[in-house]
């Protein structure tokens, strides 16, 4: 799998090297507390330098207890090789200097696998890499007694905001949570968060034991009995893993006080953090909708920054949550399923509600005088929503192309196609292509597109035509119509296009194209056209073409005559597999689903 996003990538490891994200709170200039920030106080000095005021507004350390201070050399404004550092009584502390990178972690299996599923839901996973060397970190050694002094840089003093030693906060998971803790797809989701050493804090809310350190086997003991098995210790923890600790750490403490301040408030976060939904429609699914980890990095800062003032931190904690997202809606799909009569669109959309009540929702399309059919939404869950199919007199107006979702006192509206698509020249634009529907964007009803910008994509577009035929074609079964596609050429990644045509569910056609990799070929041989049609055997498409120039395929895909519904109607959905990415038209598929949405196009007015 190629790494889609090097330039976020060098963005977030920019934003390391100045401590403003993914587990260094407070130091990238953040307000320090106007009280004093641990009630522990300073222990007996014996530096005779009496310590420089901390300018408001200056950047705060936060040092837990017994585990090493880890933090950007910028935070503690130490430019080239450090400088001699020591506490208050007197001892050094030892400072080492750890070189690597942020980068976003990547799985080796392949499409479809619970990893790669997983990773499209819940998005790109930031780890730390030991090379190469773009980010710095300084290891402040402190030892477990330090608890309570100042660090001396050189003459130059640095505070301290202590963390105590705490037991670990008792959590209760909602009751989907609770029960979602055994779910595959769950698992996993939690299983790549915890990848990353910012991330892995969640799998503690969740019961789940962290994975055990490896073992470095203790030396030979000649007295020892050679049939027992050679003793080991525990390997010294890796620079992630020290992170993750001080994450843990960081997270428990903030939560403790939380939860004596205000155990509602207390409650409601620990809910938005672990939140799991249920979708209803068809074979029951659990799904991660927990807060990303942008989000939950804004709560650790604020929640830190203000964890002595009890009022001061549930209004902290209550700002967050009024952000979060109470429901969601989406486009499930536009035409797999026509009304009998009229042969109109009967779109379905979905709803999900995230609120701690019961609601009342429903969807109705634009312009209808019809009543809406009702449906309570649980907590937590998802249902599919149905709206009526169009009049013929009202399939041309624009206005009636779009549909309102309510659920409780939340609403939206989302573009639907509730007509046929008119396939006229210079032909019908199939395009843009959506992305798998990742948590973060399906959860603020949005799709993200992966049609490139000017320059060459990374994960790679889709742009197709259909047209019809200017002539007599040499495809006895052939419809008269074809589809054009441009698509990038892939160095490393083999590229499948499917076109499924028919009713959702129930495909009466599958055509698959399969594009070998570039710098295999051509020991990986030709590009492949097959047709699938359920029930029979797979067989080459007849009239297929596939032409390979330096940069992109060129596909001309004729469209048998047996895709074709009448009255010269066609339902089809394409999807894109590209190494680990997916896109899809006319809508953004889960991560999970087998088949992608419909669109109704109109043959007949060309």
């Amino acid at each position: 799998m190629r790494k889609p996003v090097h330039k976020a990538a060098r963005f977030l490891a920019a934003a390391i090297a100045g401590g403003v994200a993914f587990g260094f709170p407070g130091c990238a200039g953040t307000p320090a507390p106007s009280r004093p920030p641990s009630p522990f106080g300073p222990a007996p000095s014996t530096n005779y330098l009496a310590p420089e005021p901390r300018q408001q507004g200056s950047q705060q350390l936060y040092a837990v207890f017994g585990q090493a201070l880890i933090a950007p050399p910028a935070a503690l404004e130490i430019t080239g090789r450090p400088p001699p550092a020591k506490l208050d009584d007197g001892r050094d502390v030892p400072i080492i200097l750890h070189r690597g990178s942020i980068s976003f972690w990547e799985t080796s299996q392949p499409f479809g696998s619970p990893e790669s599923v997983a990773l499209r839901w819940i998005g790109p996973i930031s780890v730390w890499n030991d090379a190469p060397a773009s980010v710095e970190l300084c290891e402040v050694q402190l030892p477990p007694d330090a608890i309570g002094n100042w660090l001396w840089l050189g003459s130059r003093h640095v505070d301290l905001a202590w963390i105590p030693a705490e037991k670990p906060v008792k959590v209760e998971l909602g009751s989907l949570a609770a029960e979602a803790k055994s779910d595959r797809f769950v698992l996993a989701c939690l299983r790549a968060e915890g990848a990353s050493p910012w991330m892995r804090w969640r799998s503690a809310l969740f019961g789940i034991a962290p994975a055990s350190a490896g073992a470095v086997p203790i030396p030979f003991d000649p007295n020892a009995d050679p049939h027992e098995a050679l003793p080991a210790r525990p390997a010294p923890p890796s620079l992630s893993d020290q992170l993750a600790a001080r994450q843990n750490a960081l997270w428990n403490h903030v939560l403790a006080r939380l939860a004596k301040a205000d155990a509602d408030v207390f409650r409601r976060v620990i809910n938005e953090c672990t939140r799991v939904v249920r979708f209803d429609s068809g074979p029951v699914r659990f799904a991660p909708a927990w807060a990303d980890a942008a989000s939950c990095q804004l709560l650790l800062d604020q929640l830190l920054l203000n964890r002595d003032d009890a009022r001061r931190l549930v209004a902290a904690a209550s700002e967050w949550l009024s952000q979060q997202p109470v429901a969601c809606a989406w486009v499930s799909d536009d035409a797999g399923l026509l009304d009998a009569e009229s042969r109109m669109p009967l779109p379905r959309l979905g709803a999900a509600n995230f609120s701690p009540s019961p609601v009342l929702s429903w969807a109705s399309g634009a312009g209808d005088a019809r009543t809406p059919e009702l449906i309570t939404i649980q907590p937590d869950r998802a249902q599919i929503l149905a709206i009526p199919s169009l009049a013929a007199d009202q399939a041309s107006a624009a206005e009636v192309q779009a549909a309102e979702v309510h659920v409780g006192n939340w609403a939206t509206k989302l573009p639907v196609d509730r007509a046929a698509l008119v396939a006229r020249p210079p032909g019908l634009l199939i395009a843009p292509s959506f992305l798998d529907s990742a948590s973060n964007t399906w959860m603020r009803s949005q799709s993200l597109s992966p049609l490139p910008t000017g320059e060459r994509s990374q994960i790679g577009a889709l742009a197709a035509r259909i047209v019809r035929e200017a002539g007599p074609t040499n495809v006895p079964s052939g419809s008269g119509w074809s589809m054009y596609f441009e698509l990038e050429r892939s160095v490393h990644e083999q590229q499948t296009v499917r076109l499924w045509f028919g009713p959702s569910n129930r495909a009466t056609l599958i055509v698959e194209v399969v594009l070998p990799e570039t710098s295999r070929i051509p020991e990986s041989g030709d590009p492949i056209v097959m047709s699938h049609e359920p029930g029979g055997r797979d067989q080459p498409l007849a009239g297929a073409q596939v032409i390979g120039s330096a940069t992109h395929w060129s596909l001309r895909i004729p469209i048998p005559n047996r895709a074709v519904e009448r009255p010269g109607l066609i339902r089809l959905g394409v999807e894109h597999i590209r190494g680990n990415f997916r896109s899809s038209w006319p809508r953004a598929m889960f991560p999970w689903a087998n088949e992608p949405a419909r669109a109704l196009v109109d043959l007949t007015r060309w």
